[in-house]
């Protein structure tokens, strides 16, 4: 901090370097709360990386398990990733096409929705 004479009186003088201070205590504030803000945001991206790591630490381990107890290509575990994988709605899939303003009502079969029944038109 560089010091400066002030001319005036001492309590104008005295009252200048406080609200000199006071300012310097303010921008400093600002700065390191903006910085804590920057820090704990890229905390929170590197703590959602660890856990994904371990995620995968833990699965890469349950295969490498698995393959060294010949479990890896079991009939059954491919069965059942089949199933999982396949079924209508599994991973984000689809079950009735986006809905564009010149769409074919063909395009939204009765199978699509299971329970719902055939579509009646409806007359407004």
């Amino acid at each position: 901090m560089i010091i400066r004479h002030i001319p005036g009186s001492p309590e104008s003088r005295c009252r200048a370097g406080i609200a000199s201070l006071l300012v310097w205590v303010m921008q400093r504030r600002v700065v390191l709360a903006d910085r804590a803000e920057r820090l704990r945001k890229e905390l929170a991206e590197i703590d959602a990386e660890v856990a994904r790591l371990e995620a995968a630490e833990v699965v890469i381990g349950q295969f490498i398990e698995a393959e060294g107890n010949g479990q890896a290509d079991d009939p059954a575990v491919v069965q059942e990733l089949e199933r999982v994988t396949t079924t209508p709605g599994a991973g984000g899939m689809l079950l009735v096409p986006h809905r564009e303003p010149d769409m074919d009502e063909s395009a939204l079969r009765d199978q699509q929705h299971p329970g719902i029944g055939p579509r009646q038109p409806c007359d407004l």
